[in-house]
This record gives structure tokens, sequence and C-alpha cells, in this order.
């Protein structure tokens, strides 16, 4: 019995694994999110995801490619993906959740948002 529930566990954490991976490696890239109804109208921000050591790291840009922030958490989550950050101050949460393989639904704080990948 020891050995079925032995089995099972690394089964299933193979799979769990495999399946981190793989998002990792989809979300891996640039995505140009489009956040609509903000106070200056919808805004356009870059997020650089770099694949590492570690799992994803990266940074927020303005659509001119400028640093606005460090991305200090990110959580991959099966076909999703979580960061946060803090840009002017206020810190942001960011749901990244696969709609195919070029675009991304986005809740980005409280606004509602769009993502496609940069080629």
């Amino acid at each position: 019995m020891k050995i079925l529930c032995i089995i099972a566990f690394l089964l299933t954490t193979t799979n769990t694994f495999a399946q981190s991976q793989s998002d990792i490696d989809f979300f891996a890239g640039k995505w140009e999110i489009t956040i609509k109804g903000t106070q200056n109208g919808d805004a356009t921000v870059i997020l650089a995801l770099d694949r590492g050591a570690d799992g994803l790291t990266g940074t927020v840009q303005d659509a001119n490619g400028t640093e606005l922030s460090k991305i200090a958490r990110v959580v991959v989550g099966q076909d999703k993906l979580n960061l946060q950050f803090v840009v002017q101050g206020q810190s942001v949460n960011v749901e990244l959740v696969k709609k195919d393989d070029s675009h991304v639904t986005v809740k980005y704080g409280n606004y509602s948002a769009e993502g496609q990948r940069m080629y």
C-alpha cells in the first residue's frame, strides 16, 4: 500500500511539474497589455518575462520600453500567471489567463485588460 501511495504521489508531482514548465514556456516573452477605462483613458504597458533557473522573472515597461518596475512576485499555475509589483508607490496584482497561443485575458488591479504576445 505504501508503494502505491508513493507511485501516485510521484506521478502527480511529475505531471504538475510538466504543466508548470509548459506554462512557464507559454508566458515567457513580452506581452503588450492594454488596460481599459483608466482615469486617463486606455493605457498600455509591456510585461517582459524572462525564463530563469527558478522560473519567471521580469519587468513592467511603458509603451516605449522604459522600465517602470521590477516584478517582485511571479506565481505560475495551469494556464494562469499571477504577478505582483509596485508602480508609483502602489502595489499592483495582475493575473494573466491563457486565451489562445497569442492572447491572454488580464485582471490588472481593479481594471479589466487584454494582452497579446509581442513578436
